[in-house]
C-alpha cells in the first residue's frame, strides 16, 4: 500500500479517536452543566427560605416591640362629663398579645426628676418599728413586687437578725410583708401595741417643749403601726393634755385643731413664762382688769403668772376716797391706837 495512503487512513483513525473524547467531553459537560443547574435552584430555594425567615423575624420581632411599648404606656385616663356616672365609662378591652394590662407598678415617667440612689436600711434587731418606716419609705421611691419584699429586705439583715429570719422562713416558703412586720415586731419589740399606747397615754411634759414634743412624736409613730384609725385630733387632745398646767390652761383657751397649731401656741407660751421668769415685773396692767384672757387671743407679748396651778385672779375695783371723821371707831378701847389716816391733799405733799 502506497504511503499517502496508510497515511490517510491514519489521520482518519485519529479524527475518529479525537471525536469520540470530544463526544465524551461534552456528555461529561452537559452533566455538569445539569448538576449546576440543580445547584442553582437549590440556592434559590434557599435564598427563597431565608427570605420568609426574616420576614416571618420581622413581624415577630415588630410584635414584641409593641408588646415593651404596651408595658411601658401609662393607663388611659377617662375624663367624666359632669353628672355621668362612673359606670358609663368606657371600657378598655385588652389584647393578651399586642396590649396587655397595665403593669402593677406605674413606670417612670422621663418628665419627673430622677432621685438619687438609696440605700436599703440595715436592721441589726434594734428598733424594729423605726426600719420598717424606712423600708416602706424606700418601696415608695424605689418600688418592688409584694411577693419579693420580704426576701429583698431580708437581705439587709445583720447579726441576731439573720439568724432569726433563717429559722423563721424555712417553715412558710413565703409571707406577705404586712404577716413579717407583725411576726417582726413580736420577736424584736420590747414592748407590745397596748403597753405602747398605755406609755403614750401617760406622757407628759417633765421639760421644755421641744424635748416633749420629741418624746411624743417618737412614741405617736409607734402607736399609729398598731392604731391607724387614730385621727389627727385625737394626738392634738394628747399632747395638750400632756402639757404643764401653766402652758396647758393657755392652750386650751384658743381653737386648736391640728397637732402643727397646738406646738406653735405651746411654744409661744412658754416663750412668755421664761420671759417672766427673767422679768417678774413685766406683768402688764391689763392682766388684773375685769377679764384676764381678754387680751390673750389679740397679743402675743402679754406675760402670764409662773407659778401654778392658774387661778382666775379677783378682778381690783378702785374705791372712791372717803375720809374717816373718827379714826379710832373699830378699834379696841385697848391697846396702841394707830396713826391717823393722813388726807389726799397731805398725800401730795
Amino acid at each position: 500500500m502506497p504511503r499517502s495512503a496508510r497515511s490517510v487512513q491514519t489521520a482518519e483513525a485519529e479524527l475518529q479517536e479525537f471525536q469520540g473524547t470530544m463526544d465524551t467531553k461534552l456528555v461529561a459537560n452537559d452533566i455538569r452543566m445539569d448538576s449546576m443547574e440543580a445547584s442553582i435552584g437549590d440556592l434559590q430555594r434557599g435564598q427563597t427560605i431565608l427570605q420568609q425567615g426574616f420576614t416571618e423575624l420581622k413581624l415577630e420581632l415588630a410584635s414584641f416591640m409593641a408588646h415593651i411599648n404596651a408595658k411601658l404606656e401609662p393607663p388611659p385616663r377617662v375624663n367624666l362629663e359632669k353628672g355621668e356616672s362612673s359606670h358609663n365609662n368606657q371600657h378598655i378591652e385588652y389584647n393578651n398579645n399586642l396590649n396587655p394590662p397595665p403593669p402593677e407598678y406605674p413606670h417612670r415617667d422621663n418628665n419627673l426628676p430622677r432621685f438619687p440612689r438609696l440605700e436599703f436600711p440595715k436592721f441589726d434587731g434594734m428598733n424594729p418599728r423605726g426600719w420598717v418606716r424606712k423600708c416602706e419609705q424606700y418601696f415608695e421611691f424605689c418600688p418592688i413586687h409584694e411577693d419579693y419584699k420580704v426576701s429583698y429586705a431580708s437581705v439587709h439583715f445583720d447579726a441576731q437578725a439573720e439568724c432569726w429570719y433563717a429559722a423563721y422562713i424555712k417553715p412558710l416558703g413565703r409571707v406577705r410583708w404586712e404577716q413579717f412586720t407583725k411576726d417582726m415586731y413580736a420577736r424584736f419589740s420590747l414592748t407590745n401595741g397596748i403597753s405602747v399606747m398605755g406609755s403614750f397615754n401617760r406622757l407628759v411634759q417633765t421639760g421644755s417643749i421641744g424635748e416633749y414634743f420629741n418624746q411624743f412624736e417618737e412614741m405617736r409613730a409607734q402607736v399609729v403601726q398598731e392604731f391607724d384609725y387614730l385621727d389627727e385630733t385625737y394626738f392634738c387632745m394628747s399632747f395638750i393634755g400632756g402639757l404643764k398646767p401653766e402652758i396647758r390652761s393657755r392652750v386650751e383657751q384658743f381653737e386648736v385643731d391640728t397637732l402643727s397649731k397646738a406646738i406653735h401656741i405651746a411654744r409661744r407660751e412658754e416663750v412668755a413664762i421664761q420671759s417672766l421668769f427673767k422679768n417678774p415685773r413685766a406683768i402688764q396692767p391689763s392682766f388684773l382688769s375685769s377679764n384676764p384672757y381678754h387680751t390673750l387671743s389679740k397679743s402675743t407679748s402679754t406675760v402670764f403668772p409662773s407659778k401654778p396651778p392658774m387661778l382666775k385672779p379677783t378682778p381690783l375695783q378702785t374705791l372712791p376716797f372717803q375720809p374717816n371723821l373718827n379714826p379710832y371707831q373699830g378699834l379696841p378701847q385697848k391697846g396702841l391706837l394707830p396713826t391717823p389716816p393722813r388726807h389726799p391733799q397731805e398725800l401730795t405733799n
